[in-house]
């Protein structure tokens, strides 16, 4: 499912410091790419959030995407799993493919740590897909955001 949230940095209270990362991170290179490149620099490749339930990861992510007027993709781990061999490939593929659909887009793996938690070895193909981030120039404008509570 592909959405633009209504979800505004006034509606997140505090983290200033992290909401001017996250728009350091994902607004500039969208509004300003000439000056990322006549300076060298490379925008980031994706972001991860990390902290304790409830401090609001999705909400940052999901005001990034608003604020940034981009697409937001949320995609929970048991979507991307399948028993059959080449269907975990076939739904990364399909990810990538609506993201690329809808840029710029946020894609938001929610629980990313339970992409790499015990489980069977089939799965260890699809890991590795998760990993390796389709290279910059071949994926549109996406942002993989992650998130792990701990």
């Amino acid at each position: 499912m592909v959405e633009i949230p209504n979800v505004s940095w006034d509606d997140i209270g505090g983290y200033d410091e992290i909401k001017q990362k996250l728009k350091e991170a994902v607004e500039w290179p969208i509004k300003h790419p000439q000056a990322f490149s006549r300076m060298g620099i490379r925008p980031p490749q994706g972001i991860l959030l990390y902290g304790p339930p409830g401090c609001s990861k999705t909400l940052l992510a999901k005001a990034i995407a608003s604020q940034s007027k981009l697409n937001f993709i949320p995609v929970k781990g048991p979507e991307l799993f399948n028993k059959y061999v080449g269907e975990s490939e076939r739904a990364v593929r399909e990810i990538f493919r609506k993201a690329r659909a809808a840029s710029p887009a946020v894609i938001f793996f929610v629980s990313f740590l339970a992409f790499f938690c015990k489980a069977p070895e089939s799965y260890s193909r699809t890991r590795t897909k998760l990993m390796h981030w389709p290279p910059r120039e071949g994926r549109a404008m996406m942002v993989p955001v992650c998130t792990i509570a701990c």
